[in-house]
C-alpha cells in the first residue's frame, strides 16, 4: 500500500511539473487523486452476480439436468451486454486535482480531460449545500471564469481537494470584491447580493417563500445574525422566538454575504456568528 501511494503522489507531482510548463500557474500548492468505478462497470458486476446466482439456483432446481429456458437467446444477449459494460475502458474515473499559486487545474481520463481555470480569470463562486444529520454543510461548488472556462467540484473529487481549492477560490474573489463592497456600504448605498440587501440602516429580503420569503428589519430591531453554511445561511434574529431567514443557495458568489453583513452589523452593534 505505502508503496502504491509513493507511485501515485509520484505521478501527480509529474504530471503537476507538466501542467506548470504547460500553463504557467506557479508553484503546485496541493494535488488530490480520486479514483472510483463507473457507474456502467458497478452495475454490470452486480447484474452479473445477480444472473449467476439465478443460474446456479435453476441448475438446483431442474437437479443438474439439462434445462433450455424459453427466451434463452435474450438471456445469453442480455449476459454479452454485461460483460461489455464490465470490460470495455476505462473501466474507472480518473480526477486530478491541482492547486496551483495562480489557478487550479481539473484533469479527468472521462469527458473534458483537462480544465485549466487561473485565478485572474475567475469571476464566480458558486456553492451547493447539502443538509446533513444536524446541519447544512458545503459539499461543492463551481468555479466559473469571464472566459468560461468552468470547474464543477462535487463528490467526485476528494474533500480535502475540494476545501482547499474552494477556499483559494473564495479568497481570490474576496480580496477583489469585499473592499468595494464594504466602502459601498461606508458610503451609505446598500449591497444587494441575490434577493438579500444589506445597508446601514438594516436588512431585506424579496426571496420566495422556500428561501426565506419577504421582508425587512432595522438594525434596531435585530438582537444577532446568525451566518451559515459559509454564508448560504443568514438568520437575523429579531425577538425572543423565531428568525428571519435567507436561504442563498446557488447565487453566485453568495459567500460574500458573510463579509457584508458582519461589516454592516458591526457598525450597527449588533453579534455575529458565522459558522
Amino acid at each position: 500500500m505505502a508503496r502504491s501511494n509513493a507511485r501515485e503522489r509520484a505521478g501527480l507531482d509529474a504530471e503537476a511539473e507538466r501542467l506548470v510548463a504547460r500553463f504557467g500557474l506557479g508553484e503546485c500548492w496541493g494535488s488530490w487523486n480520486e479514483t472510483r468505478w463507473l457507474a456502467r462497470v458497478a452495475v454490470g458486476w452486480f447484474l452479473l452476480v445477480l444472473t449467476a446466482l439465478a443460474g446456479i439456483g435453476e441448475l438446483e432446481a431442474t437437479h443438474g439436468q439439462v434445462h433450455v429456458m424459453a427466451g434463452g437467446t435474450a438471456i445469453l444477449a442480455f449476459v454479452a451486454v454485461l460483460v461489455l459494460c464490465v470490460a470495455i475502458p476505462p473501466r474507472t474515473r480518473r480526477i486530478r486535482l491541482f492547486l496551483f499559486e495562480s489557478g487550479v487545474v481539473r484533469a479527468s481520463n472521462v469527458g473534458r480531460r483537462v480544465t485549466v481555470l487561473p485565478w485572474d480569470d475567475l469571476e464566480t463562486v458558486t456553492l451547493t449545500t447539502t443538509a446533513g444529520y444536524d446541519d447544512v454543510y458545503v459539499s461543492g461548488c463551481v468555479l466559473r471564469g469571464r472566459s468560461g472556462a468552468r470547474i464543477e467540484l462535487d463528490g467526485r473529487d476528494t474533500l480535502p481537494g475540494r476545501r482547499q481549492v474552494l477556499a483559494a477560490a473564495e479568497s481570490q474573489v474576496a480580496a477583489r470584491r469585499v473592499g468595494p463592497l464594504t466602502a459601498q456600504l461606508d458610503a451609505g448605498l446598500p449591497i444587494t447580493i441575490g434577493f438579500l440587501t444589506v445597508s446601514t440602516s438594516g436588512m431585506s429580503s424579496r426571496a420566495a417563500l422556500k428561501a426565506g420569503g419577504r421582508w425587512q428589519v432595522t438594525w434596531e430591531q435585530v438582537r444577532r445574525v446568525d451566518v451559515e453554511a459559509d454564508g448560504q445561511r443568514v438568520f437575523v434574529k429579531c425577538g425572543r422566538w423565531g428568525a428571519k431567514r435567507a436561504l442563498l443557495d446557488g447565487v453566485p458568489n453568495s459567500f460574500l454575504a458573510r463579509h457584508v453583513v458582519t461589516h454592516a452589523a458591526g457598525r450597527a452593534g449588533v453579534v455575529v456568528s458565522a459558522h
